[in-house]
């Protein structure tokens, strides 16, 4: 592999990416262990650079630890006072309150400001992340019985 100082392309990600998978293993301190660690190291700064990870809020770190399998709906109803109260703050309809973030951040091991922080300025109004697991279809019937309780 010719010297690499900088990755500039997809296509030298991928020739680093398979030089460091080649490299696995090898001895700190080594030549090998030094390639291994500078384009590691390469790499790494490419992808930050290519594949930024966008601004988070509450909603899209409970809907990752949902997915997970981290928590379930019910040790977070109870946090949230009841359905109503969850299905408005995954709308994000509404925020959660400190003692909410507080207790959403001890019980994920999460930063506070994960949910302490408003939400995104770029989401609609109302969105729901997409998912797709057995968590949604619960959060949908939320969604159902609340606009149903709203137009009666």
């Amino acid at each position: 592999m010719a010297v690499v100082t900088r990755i500039n392309s997809r296509e030298e990600y991928a020739a680093v990416q398979a030089r460091i998978d080649e490299l696995w293993g090898a001895l700190p301190g080594t030549p090998e262990g030094e390639e291994f660690l500078s384009l590691a190291t390469m790499a790494h700064e490419y992808g930050r650079r290519e594949f930024p990870l966008g601004p988070t809020d509450g909603v899209d770190a409970l809907e990752f630890e949902l997915d997970r399998g981290a928590t379930s709906l019910d040790a977070l109803l109870p946090i949230f006072g009841g359905e109503d109260v969850f299905a408005a703050y995954m709308m994000r309809e509404r925020d959660v309150s400190e003692v909410q973030a507080r207790q959403l951040s001890d019980l994920l091991d999460l930063p506070l400001d994960d949910f302490a922080c408003p939400f995104r300025d770029d989401a609609e109004p109302g969105e729901v992340l997409i998912g797709g697991t057995e968590w949604r279809d619960t959060l949908e019937a939320m969604v159902a019985r609340r606009n149903t309780a709203a137009a009666d």
